[in-house]
């Protein structure tokens, strides 16, 4: 969930204000699910579906001569993101547990990444695509008492 849990945190502008001093507001709209299942005492499976979609909001900004240029979210560069959205599945084995030392995990992950931009330029595609794997490993110590 890395993509769009980083983006929702890095998030764009949400508001900007208008050449008359009025405040606009840019909408952005985000869910993280996912579901967990602990199939035998050492095997966990899990799948997470990640999403982050902003809105476009634009004005021309009046006090620059012509040609104006828009200001705001949405139109005023081609690698601004309309949305991402991010599905990944989990397979986590722990190799060895110890109440008193903790445990040793194997983290095994895939991600599909879809990212599209809010604006189409000529030598840009209007989306990118990132398939990933990842292996890792994790050690949880034990709290004794």
């Amino acid at each position: 969930m890395a993509a769009a849990v980083t983006y929702l945190a890095k998030r764009p502008i949400s508001s900007f204000i208008h050449g008359n001093g009025s405040l606009s507001l840019v909408h952005t709209n985000s869910t993280v699910d996912g579901i967990e299942a602990q199939v035998t005492p050492k095997t966990l499976l899990a799948a997470y579906y990640g999403g982050v979609y902003v809105g476009r909001n634009t004005a021309r900004d009046t006090t620059v001569k012509t040609p104006y240029p828009l200001v705001g979210y949405g139109n005023t560069a081609g690698t601004q993101n309309r949305d991402i959205q991010e599905v990944t599945f989990d397979w986590i084995q722990t190799l060895w547990k110890s109440k008193n030392y903790g445990a040793l995990s194997l983290i095994n992950q895939y991600s599909y990444i879809f990212r599209s931009f809010r604006k189409r330029i000529a030598e840009l595609r209007s989306e990118a695509l990132l398939h990933q794997r990842s292996v890792g490993g994790q050690s949880r110590s034990g709290m004794k008492d």
